[in-house]
């Protein structure tokens, strides 16, 4: 049973249910490491010419795939996810995607019982592309002429891109043909797909959601937690070609103009590190984590917005910065 199913099974079930029925069927390992809270997200979207990907590597045969067949993609550097540090990303046909076996780490770009179209699976690669160079890398996630499991003449085309360093991850939509959007999306909470990210702490306890609903040219971001039923929250409508969907961990309760406004340097850094444009009124809360997920220094900025860094080990770190109802994260480079 693919984690798709699993947690279709769970969305009507109490805990003590659902926590049998997957244990059941399911070894758990722990990949991740914590670092704290889980970071929270911005929600944007924008529009964007759609280009598929070219010298990609195909996951998939000839043999046909269904929503329940399962990939393994190489990122190809370490992705910040919810502060926790992954190497790797599992994805289904189904386009659900996730970080860890425990599938605690959820990040679904375009979620719905999706197979391949006709008697191979040829005809609808899925595939990955990691592009660009060191620190700023993308890795591109394509799922191309995917056919539907209630409707086998509908056909969608969709990326997830990862990127390097910002952590970013957002949603491009391609060109679909989905005359009954009904039929197609019936198991989901409207007519369109389930897209969001989501961090469990537990098989049937959601911590923090961000799921995307309403009109897919406007969409709006509901945040989720507690015992949800995942595909409950969905689009009203299958998204159009050239929409992208942008979920951010860098600022969140900030418009993009705050956000902006918030500087750290120098980079690299090597006695101290500076971060201005915050006020330090509120005595925000600091946290610089590695890329294995170890926190090497965390505190308060008490009258200025200093981190004395000349005791610090040298590398690449996560910069996370706390105060009352907004969130920043920046990456931070120590040198010695």
């Amino acid at each position: 049973m693919s984690r798709f199913e699993k947690f279709r099974l769970c969305s009507n079930l109490s805990k003590t249910e659902a926590m049998k029925k997957i244990l059941a069927g399911t070894a758990i390992f722990i990949f991740t490491f914590s670092i704290g809270s889980a970071q929270p997200y911005s929600f944007s979207q924008n529009s964007s010419a759609y280009i598929p990907l070219s010298g990609a590597t195909v996951l998939t045969s000839s043999a046909p795939w269904t929503y329940a067949t399962a990939f393994t993609v190489p990122i190809g550097f370490p992705f910040s996810f919810m502060s926790s540090s992954f190497n790797t990303l599992y994805v289904e046909g189904s386009g659900f995607t996730y970080f860890d076996f425990n599938y605690y780490n959820l990040l679904l770009p375009y979620t719905v019982k999706l197979q391949s179209k006709g008697s191979s699976g040829n005809n609808s690669p899925v595939s990955y592309l990691l592009s660009g160079s060191s620190p700023n890398r993308i890795l591109k996630v394509e799922w191309k002429n995917a056919g539907f499991y209630y409707d086998t003449t509908s056909t969608v085309n969709f990326q997830l891109w990862l990127y390097e360093s910002t952590w970013k991850a957002e949603v491009h939509i391609g060109p679909n043909n989905i005359p009954n959007p009904a039929l197609v999306f019936q198991e989901n909470g409207s007519d369109g797909p389930v897209t969001g990210i989501y961090k469990y702490t537990s098989p049937t306890n959601c911590s923090y959601g961000l799921a995307l609903t309403g009109a897919p040219s406007a969409a709006s971001a509901q945040s989720l937690s507690g015992n949800i039923n995942l595909f409950g929250t969905s689009l009203n409508a299958p998204p159009a070609d050239g929409t992208v969907y942008i979920f951010d961990p860098a600022a969140s309760g900030l418009n993009d103009e705050q956000a902006a406004a918030v500087c750290v340097f120098p980079q690299p850094a090597n006695e101290k590190l500076v971060v201005a444009g915050m006020d330090c009124s509120t005595k925000p809360l600091y946290q610089l984590t590695d890329l294995a997920g170890r926190i090497i220094a965390k505190g308060n900025f008490e009258t200025d917005g200093v981190i004395n860094t000349g005791l610090l080990p040298a590398g690449t770190f996560l910069l996370q910065i706390e105060s009352g109802n907004y969130a920043i994260n920046r990456v931070v480079t120590i040198v010695h």
